[in-house]
């Protein structure tokens, strides 16, 4: 079960229509390490989805919506990324530098040709024993016969935290996140976060109509031995939109 509003960055509320989708998705990464902090390598994607019921006289009955007859995607991707980061599910410090590249081809058997460029940008300061200054900026372009379930989704609880994920989507996104850390307790901290971003059909169009949200939450570390957390955050976002987090580890 999903929800869908249409594509771009003004949809309104009243285009919200549910579909069900059966999906399917393989990803396999072969990177090689160079010590002490660069991997760099190949990526082979594959997805399969399939739309079981739409909602009848809505967008995506209409068939004008690439993907709504349902979408193949099949591929390789270039991945480069360099990880300074002292541990991955609750950093202390350190910086995070994603780059890929990744296309999809009807040579390979998919029903939609595309190419999609990612940016990923994290870094993290401490600003004394117990609390830390986290940041993200990520921007992602696909360019071609893109079909709606490929597209960039704005929302969720690790990209967008406020908004449903997808609530808006397009060919092109950027999200910039701040978010402060604070650990009342070995095992138990708090964490308040800003962010802004949007969706957009051209990349130089961007920072016309952001869309801003603000929320807080706990994390909890389930072992004293081990650093892996569970977090639940509140977003709230513009125009009525929030959304309750579960996770595991932090949002980035």
């Amino acid at each position: 079960p999903n929800k869908f509003w249409g594509i771009g960055n003004d949809t309104p509320d009243s285009n919200e229509e549910n579909y069900d989708m059966t999906s399917h998705k393989l990803r396999v990464d072969f990177l090689k390490r160079l010590p002490p902090s660069l991997n760099f390598g190949l990526r082979f994607n594959f997805e399969n989805h399939e739309l079981t019921e739409v909602a009848e006289g809505g967008l995506l009955d209409s068939g004008g919506i690439p993907g709504s007859n349902g979408a193949i995607i099949v591929g390789l991707g270039a991945i480069f990324n360099l990880d300074t980061r002292d541990q991955v599910e609750d950093p202390h410090g350190g910086y995070y530098v994603n780059f890929n590249a990744q296309f999809s081809s009807e040579n390979f058997g998919a029903t939609h040709g595309f190419n999609r460029f990612i940016t990923d940008l994290r870094a993290y300061y401490p600003l004394g024993e117990k609390s830390l200054l986290a940041a993200r900026v990520y921007v992602e372009n696909n360019f071609g016969d893109v079909p709606f379930q490929a597209k960039s989704q704005f929302g969720g609880g690790n990209m967008a935290r406020g908004y449903f994920q997808g609530r808006f989507i397009d060919d092109h996104m950027y999200v910039i996140t701040a978010e402060y850390r604070y650990r009342v307790l070995p095992r138990f901290s708090l964490a308040g976060f800003v962010l802004m971003g949007e969706v957009t059909d051209i990349n130089q169009q961007y920072f016309q109509d952001p869309k801003l949200s603000a929320g807080g939450g706990v994390r909890f570390k389930i072992l004293k031995q081990q650093n892996t957390l569970v977090r639940l955050d509140i977003g709230i976002g513009e125009d009525g939109n929030s959304g309750f987090y579960f996770g595991v580890n932090q949002a980035f």
